[in-house]
């Protein structure tokens, strides 16, 4: 078998894992389904707007600081409340 393909296979298994722990750590720190969160993007799908008023609102204040955090994977993912803001 080639050593090249065991790496990759290998680091893909700790990546989801390391995935699977940040992400329950987050929801255990949260006190919150993670159903109660979307990404900005699902966010504005779901209300009909486009992501831009939803990283304005954040921006400006609409949607509180409490409300938005980050999840710390690889590419930080911003999450918001789902709920209606305006």
């Amino acid at each position: 078998m080639d050593e090249g393909k065991n790496t990759e296979i290998g680091k893909v298994s700790e990546d989801q894992k390391l995935y699977e722990e940040r992400k329950r750590l987050f929801q255990k720190s949260h006190g919150l389904d993670q159903w109660q969160w979307l990404t900005i993007k699902r966010y504005a799908e779901k209300y009909q707007i486009t992501p831009q008023v939803v990283e304005d609102w954040i921006l400006s204040g609409v949607i509180p600081a409490n409300c938005v955090d980050v999840i710390p994977v690889k590419e930080a993912i911003r999450i918001i409340i789902d709920q209606p803001y305006i």
